[in-house]
């Protein structure tokens, strides 16, 4: 018999699990212990293919609110943060939100009826569980780890799980095409005047890492095209050529490595000339330099992925939208490992990375050219003269010399310029 505990902590992949079976190949027994610790690559994994049937693991469930030490005077509130909750009651109408379920014996609950009210929005709540909200010190990963047992938010990840729960229930969709064998999906086709970006990150072709390009429309803030593939990187760049130049896109390439240096270059061969150049003045990004092509078009991914990685998590925290589930995949599993950005081992973050970069350029190129035209238009603006048409009568020669220094004519018609006035002060006007 092998018993793991604290499963979800176990710094491995998929090779220590399959060493471990293999033991067992002659029989035995496994039993798999612990707390969520976001997306990790092997007891989420047992987990999650237990529930659809892919194993033979059978699951028991343990919560804290089905344990009469614990749950004490439960609850079930109606309310989107419980920790919110706790922390600002008077923000709420307890009349209105609260089930209450502590006059009921804990055998006698109803705990699938409770299951589905958790479904529905409810939070479970019992003094209990507030007393060691408070010894967590109300942290939110922590209370979902060790409290609440969810696998979303009980990691250290990158997006938070409040954004990717949006995400999942409101933007992501079937693509309405698939092309090249189901790896290129397309969600909008090209619309004529809008602005799209599209980012690229290579790999070799041969290795565990994909090859990844996404179109994303800049004027809807939607992703609207995607590729996942294991290809060369002179082969992804005639794939995408075809793509870019279908969408009109301005696209930005990542030549970390040198990997991308050969699809920068291919598509330069192509004469593709919409490419962004690090270096280059971002108010000339969208136009196309000749001197600029001297570069190497693409950008340098590691020296600016703390930029690259917080533009794209402002971005989805404002509601853009992505289409694609593999993305979503990616983003489950992309946390913090040592403080840098990174997906969890056995896992991947190509698309992550095609789509971040696609952001940050258009945020950083597009945005900083529309600002310099709005300058340039206020400026313009500031410069305009109005003309106010002048009456031509004797006692209304020129309306403008009331505004002289000093005023003119204050004891007569008041603000009213005569023909004298204007005879006095004509050498204010030059010669006509």
């Amino acid at each position: 018999i092998l018993i793991f505990d604290e499963a979800a902590f176990i710094d491995a992949d998929d090779d220590f699990w399959s060493a471990c079976m293999a033991s067992l190949s002659t029989g035995g027994k496994v039993i798999v212990i612990s707390t969520p610790n976001g997306f990790d690559p092997i007891y989420y994994t047992i987990y999650d293919q237990a529930l659809r049937g892919m194993n033979d693991f059978k699951i028991t469930e343990m919560y804290w609110y089905r344990d009469p030490r614990y749950a004490k005077d439960l609850q079930l509130i109606k309310c989107k943060d419980i920790i919110h909750y706790m922390l600002n009651r008077e923000d709420y109408d307890d009349s209105k939100i609260i089930i209450r379920y502590g006059d009921i014996d804990p055998r006698e609950r109803d705990y699938e009826d409770i299951k589905l009210k958790l479904s529905n929005g409810y939070k479970v709540y019992s003094p209990w569980f507030e007393g060691m909200a408070k010894k967590l010190k109300f942290d939110r990963r922590k209370i979902s780890q060790e409290l609440e047992c969810n696998f979303l938010g009980s990691g250290d990840n990158v997006i938070p799980s409040s954004t990717i729960e949006i995400m999942k229930q409101n933007y992501i969709q079937e693509p309405k095409n698939k092309f090249i064998g189901g790896s290129l999906w397309q969600w909008k086709e090209p619309v004529q005047g809008h602005k799209y970006i599209m980012g690229i990150d290579v790999s070799r072709g041969d290795s565990e890492d994909y090859t990844t390009f996404t179109i994303i429309d800049f004027d809807t803030r939607e992703q609207v095209l995607e590729y996942l593939g294991k290809v060369p990187p002179d082969v992804v760049a005639e794939i995408a050529f075809k793509w870019a130049t279908m969408y009109s896109a301005f696209v930005v390439i990542d030549i970390t490595g040198g990997m991308g240096v050969s699809t920068s270059r291919k598509l330069q061969e192509l004469g593709y000339k919409n490419l962004y150049v690090e270096g280059i003045n971002t108010a000339d990004k969208w136009k196309y330099n000749v001197k600029a092509m001297e570069k190497i078009p693409g950008l340098n991914f590691n020296n600016k992925r703390v930029q690259i990685v917080a533009s794209f998590e402002e971005a989805l925290r404002h509601n853009f939208e992505i289409r694609s589930s593999r993305l979503l995949n990616e983003l489950n599993t992309f946390v913090y490992v040592n403080g840098r950005p990174d997906h969890q081992k056995g896992q991947h973050d190509d698309l992550i990375m095609a789509i971040a970069m696609a952001i940050y350029v258009g945020e950083n190129s597009f945005t900083q050219l529309e600002k310099v035209t709005e300058q340039t238009k206020a400026m313009m603006e500031s410069w305009l003269v109005n003309e106010t048409p002048v009456k031509n009568t004797s006692n209304d020669f020129h309306p403008s010399l009331s505004a002289l220094p000093g005023g003119i004519n204050h004891n007569r018609n008041r603000g009213q310029a005569t023909k004298q006035d204007y005879q006095d002060n004509s050498w204010l006007f030059g010669k006509f």
